[in-house]
């Protein structure tokens, strides 16, 4: 089984009982919750609910969880409280200063023109991973700094909170960084013993549960003033239709580093600041494309010399690829053996300079692109700053070349099977394209489910230890679906679909 730790958590101590039974006796007002509520807010309120907590997200890959307007009205027309906690990733390489920056102007331009989120409320930014220090350090804190920074440039209308570990909260709110702390349900994470005894939390969730036939989180509140709010401004439906098609995602995105794409959409945006479209046109390319773009404009013995590099090197995957690979002759684009490029491991983009609605090639229209890229927020590499064979359209998340300059061949060979190779997935699913399944492999993933539940059913129970599975499992619902396409990119490529696995394991969702 490959590594999953999302999965390998449920695995560790969690009173998830001890828990269940303290709702028979007790209520919260407060719940969290990724489904839309406007069906069952009378029950809600009935049940005793007065503070509804929902999702904000730029990702259009987020948008099944993101509360909008006319839930938002629902809510507060019903007398209820509402409070906005925002999150992209649960993944520690996508938050730097970058993605911080990102986040924040988002953040607050859907709090106002499309929520209509009222000045003086809180937004609560999720760190939804067991962060290390040193995670914390480099990509966490940056992150915040760079939302502080869109907060206090929009104006500082909203009060910035945390939702994360014991051991997050507590560094954030010592850096004064956030006003708010959340205190995340997870027990084995980092800190969470000490910080919620110290009562420094504002919110402190419970585990998930259903009520009123939708999956909640309940949450217990330490101070009367949260950042929650009850009523909402006005707005206008074409700011809402702004926004959108501001942050609108283009399909070359689809797959690429987390961290990378965050990086990537600053430069973009940047670049539109100042007046210079960019549009991003190929950026995850598989091992097979490489191949082919590399033997187009090689001849035999060139190529029989390159996958005898490989296989002499220890790559005999993608020696074999490139040997069994075919191509038509064309011209020479590039110098990277099948995953020697960085665009196999989705951290490079080529974008091209749009000028009156046409792309445009000329160097001189690229010289700025390339500055702002390597600016000290940013920090992205641009091949056009390269001493040799320059490249003007493409960006890479780091310094080296290539891949080879980092990892052995044996290991860039590992790698590139792991995401790449479809050979022992379902026929239906090998079938579609390599970019689509690339970060949701859907076999491998059911299969790290399957053996995780295995490992948990046959953990011994013990009274005094209330482990996640204690007495067998509750309930388990595993669904693996293609997404809806993106809208065509800009050049008019088509989307490509990707491949979504979700599992709900006893009321405890994971994506």
């Amino acid at each position: 089984m490959q590594d999953h730790p999302e999965l390998e958590a449920g695995l560790a101590e969690y009173l998830y009982e001890r828990e269940q039974e303290e709702y028979k006796s007790r209520t919260f007002p407060i719940i969290d919750t990724s489904t839309n509520t406007s069906g069952a807010l009378s029950c809600l309120k009935g049940k005793g609910v007065d503070t509804i907590i929902r999702y904000y997200c730029r990702d259009p890959k987020g948008a099944w969880k993101i509360i909008r307007r006319p839930e938002a009205e629902k809510i507060t027309d019903n007398g209820m409280n509402l409070c906005a906690v925002y999150e992209v990733s649960a993944k520690a390489n996508y938050f730097s200063e970058a993605s911080g920056l990102l986040d924040g102007k988002y953040a607050c331009t859907y709090a106002t023109k499309v929520i209509g989120q009222p000045k003086g409320s809180a937004i609560y930014f999720a760190i939804d991973f067991d962060a290390t220090i040193q995670e914390i350090k480099d990509r966490v804190i940056p992150y915040f700094k760079g939302i502080t920074q869109e907060v206090t440039k929009a104006g500082s209308p909203y009060r910035i909170g945390v939702y994360g570990s014991g051991l997050t909260c507590k560094r954030l709110l010592d850096l004064g960084l956030v006003e708010f702390a959340w205190l995340a349900q997870s027990t084995d994470w980092a800190g969470y013993k000490s910080f919620k005894a110290s009562n420094q939390w504002a919110l402190l969730q419970k585990p998930t549960v259903e009520t009123c036939d939708i999956e909640v989180d309940f949450d217990e509140a330490s101070v009367e003033d949260f950042g929650a709010f009850s009523k909402l401004n006005a707005v206008k439906a074409e700011d809402a239709e702004d926004l959108e098609l501001s942050y609108g995602t283009f399909s070359a995105l689809d797959g690429l580093d987390a961290g990378f794409k965050a990086k990537l959409q600053l430069l973009i945006q940047t670049c539109a600041a100042k007046k210079i479209k960019m549009v991003p046109y190929f950026g995850l390319r598989s091992p097979a494309e490489q191949a082919k773009l590399w033997r187009q404009s090689r001849e035999p013995a060139e190529i029989a010399a390159g996958v005898k590099k490989l296989r002499d090197n220890g790559a005999p995957w993608l020696a074999d690829l490139l040997e069994n690979t075919t191509a038509p002759k064309d011209k020479h684009v590039t110098n990277a053996l099948p995953g020697l490029s960085w665009h196999q491991w989705g951290e490079a983009m080529d974008c091209y300079r749009s000028i009156s609605g046409h792309a445009n090639w000329e160097e001189k229209n690229y010289y700025d692109y390339a500055n702002i890229a390597e600016c000290d927020v940013i920090g992205l590499t641009a091949g056009g700053h390269w001493a040799k064979l320059k490249d003007w359209p493409h960006v890479q998340l780091r310094k080296a070349d290539g891949p080879q300059n980092v990892y052995s061949y044996p290991t860039i060979d590992a790698k590139m099977k792991a995401m790449w190779d479809t050979s022992d997935i379902a026929p239906e699913i090998s079938s579609m394209e390599k970019t689509a399944a690339h970060q949701y492999v859907a076999a491998d993933l059911v299969s790290a489910v399957v053996s995780t539940l295995r490992a948990a059913a046959a953990e011994p129970f013990d009274e005094e230890s209330h482990y996640f599975f204690p007495k067998g499992i509750f309930k388990i619902d595993v669904s693996v679906g293609i997404l809806a396409d993106a809208p065509n990119n800009e050049d008019g490529a088509a989307a490509t679909p990707l491949l979504q696995a979700r599992v709900s394991v006893s009321g405890i969702d994971k994506e």
